[in-house]
């Protein structure tokens, strides 16, 4: 299940510096819109394989996200649909999440970076 950012996500900037105000264009994923969007739109939380309900998001100091490569026969792009994803805490399953869909959770607000834990309640 998902949680506010109240009831359990953890601050964890990697880089271990402290940041003043963000230069603009400084993009970073809003986690709390994020697990807003999941608690309004996503019904059946648990994993497709396990179906264990504890998700955490792996994301590194001030990503946004991933992105998916296009592939053009055996040629692939780098740049492709930018992408939350979601690792199964207990059998490793990975789930993406289409950036495009998920409106307002990239903002310019530094504060917002923390890292994402979602569990059952």
């Amino acid at each position: 299940m998902y949680s506010s950012s109240e009831d359990g996500f953890q601050s964890n900037d990697q880089t271990g510096v402290s940041r003043g105000k963000p230069m603009p264009g400084d993009l970073h994923l809003d986690t709390g819109r994020l697990a807003n969007i999941f608690k309004a739109r996503i019904k059946n939380t648990g994993c497709p394989f396990c179906e264990h309900d504890e998700w955490e998001l792996p994301l590194q100091a001030g990503a946004t996200g991933v992105g998916l490569p296009w592939a053009c026969g055996k040629e692939y792009f780098r740049s492709g649909t930018p992408a939350v994803m979601l690792n199964c805490k207990y059998c490793g399953f990975i789930r993406l999440h289409s950036l495009n869909v998920l409106a307002d959770i990239v903002v310019e607000d530094s504060s917002k970076t923390v890292a994402l834990e979602v569990c059952d309640e």
